[in-house]
């Protein structure tokens, strides 16, 4: 008997056919949509463009290829033993975010061991140490001293993070703690004579400091004194500008002010970093305009074809013939910085 199979083909599309047709039509829900795909992409393993936190939860997709690293028959004490392993060998080949990651896999297993839990917690610590990241680091240390207070691994990193952060006299006592175990440990030993060295080196350069923000805090009450004196009121803290020039006093009292000219009408400046006070600005501005500026290709700007102006006033011009300390009697002088306009007369 020939079968006819074209027959049957077409039969079984048919049943095919019905069965799917008789399926019950449900929209899907799960996909991603306009509004999120941005977001919802940037957690597949496959398109993220940034490499995980380690201190937060997994995506859904990672988790799923991490639990299919390791044999699903293996209970959670195995599989943090291969997360550890797994981070000794990459911390051993210097790939320390790698080591980092192993070892925070193994954590998230939340093996009940305290004595595997502060390995783990030293381990990242060491890696972290080696990326610089000395908080997190010295994190991991506190976490791994929490399972195990005498983790000697965790004591000694955990004072190195310290000296790192200059934290010295913290140092000194995470290695007194450690020296309570085992009073004769040579690393321990080193590291609080380091630590002891760079506390005496901090302390003398706080003294340092302090001297001189005395010294600063005199300069400036006789400053203020003699501003007082000849009635200027500078009002706020007295400006050190970026070239380091500022409002000072000479060894006769006599006040040394930046000045700063300003064309507004070309867009430059000039600074005069320390005028005497009884000097007049005519012949500051004969000094820097006694020759046209490169950016002058008109030769407007002459020392008898300019006016000079108040920063806050410009409608008026200022007799450049007299004395700053003249000029600016009665005025405010914001920071301590003499800042005036010079403009082309028409």
């Amino acid at each position: 008997m020939i079968m006819d199979t074209d027959g049957l083909a077409q039969k079984l599309d048919q049943e095919l056919d019905e069965f799917v047709n008789s399926l019950e039509k449900t929209p899907y829900t799960g996909g991603w949509t306009e509004e999120n795909w941005e977001e919802d992409i940037e957690q597949h393993p496959f398109f993220m463009s940034k490499p995980v936190d380690p201190s937060t939860e997994l995506p859904a997709a990672i988790e799923g290829l991490r639990q299919l690293k390791w044999d699903e028959d293996m209970t959670p004490e195995e599989r943090v033993q291969n997360y550890r392993e797994e981070g000794n060998e990459f911390f051993a080949r210097k790939k320390y975010r790698d080591a980092v990651t192993a070892y925070t896999d193994g954590l998230r297993q939340k093996c009940p061991d305290k004595a595997t839990n502060a390995t783990l917690y030293s381990n990242r610590a060491a890696a972290h140490f080696r990326l610089g990241n000395y908080r997190s680091s010295l994190k991991d240390c506190v976490a791994a001293r929490k399972m195990q207070s005498e983790h000697m691994k965790a004591i000694l990193k955990g004072a190195e993070c310290l000296i790192a952060l200059e934290m010295p006299q913290e140092a000194i006592q995470w290695c007194e703690t450690g020296l309570w175990i085992d009073g004769k440990h040579p690393k321990l030993l080193e590291l609080r004579k380091t630590a002891e060295k760079r506390r005496s080196e901090l302390q003398r350069e706080n003294r340092v400091k302090e001297q001189r923000k005395r010294k600063e805090q005199q300069d400036e009450d006789l400053i203020r004194d003699a501003l007082k004196i000849r009635n200027i009121q500078v009002p706020d803290e007295i400006v050190r500008l970026p070239t380091g020039d500022h409002l000072h006093l000479d060894s006769n009292g006599v006040l040394l002010w930046p000045v700063v000219l300003l064309y507004p009408e070309s867009g430059q400046s000039d600074l005069l970093q320390a005028v005497v006070e009884t000097e007049s600005l005519k012949t500051q501005i004969d000094h820097v305009l006694a020759e046209p500026p490169p950016w002058d290709e008109h030769k407007r700007y002459r020392p008898d074809r300019v006016n000079v102006f108040y920063e806050d006033d410009e409608d008026v011009p200022l007799d450049p013939t007299r004395s700053i300390k003249e000029l600016f009697a009665g005025k405010k002088v914001l920071g301590g910085v003499v800042k005036v306009l010079v403009v082309p007369k028409k």
